[in-house]
């Protein structure tokens, strides 16, 4: 009986330091900075058609290119751009606020870019091989 005992108060023991270990390590996770929501911003199929009209050195803000074409989001999150397209895009900044950092990433058919915004202010970007397509960021 007494072997059977301490048999199980070891049990509760271990199970008790296992779940103080998993905690700590989740609390870590949370605390590490890798905080921040994710947007998506869709490359939608057929954002390599040019707008009707359109002139070389214009941007177009429309949701046929990027959507949402304008994103507004808190400091420290994150943006995924996914291409839904058939055929390659670029998500290339153009301005960035003072100190921040610039993006740029090919994607491929079906590919995705993931960036963090870790200062406020407003940053608009293009597709390099699309000139036409035009989209905001506004980090608050």
């Amino acid at each position: 009986m007494r072997t059977s005992l301490k048999r199980s108060a070891r049990l509760a023991i271990l199970a008790a330091a296992l779940a103080v270990i998993m905690l700590s390590i989740y609390f870590f996770a949370l605390s590490a900075g890798q905080g921040g929501r994710e947007h998506v911003v869709i490359i939608p199929s057929g954002a390599f058609i040019p707008p009707e009209g359109w002139k070389k050195g214009e941007r177009v803000y429309d949701d046929r290119y990027f959507s949402p074409n304008t994103l507004e989001i808190s400091v420290g999150d994150y943006v995924r751009w996914i291409n839904r397209d058939s055929v390659t895009h670029t998500v290339t900044s153009e301005e960035t606020p003072a100190g921040a950092g610039g993006f740029d990433s090919v994607l491929s058919p079906g590919k995705a870019f993931r960036t963090r915004f870790t200062n406020a202010g407003e940053y608009t970007y293009y597709c390099t091989i699309h000139p036409w397509q035009g989209g905001k960021i506004i980090a608050s």
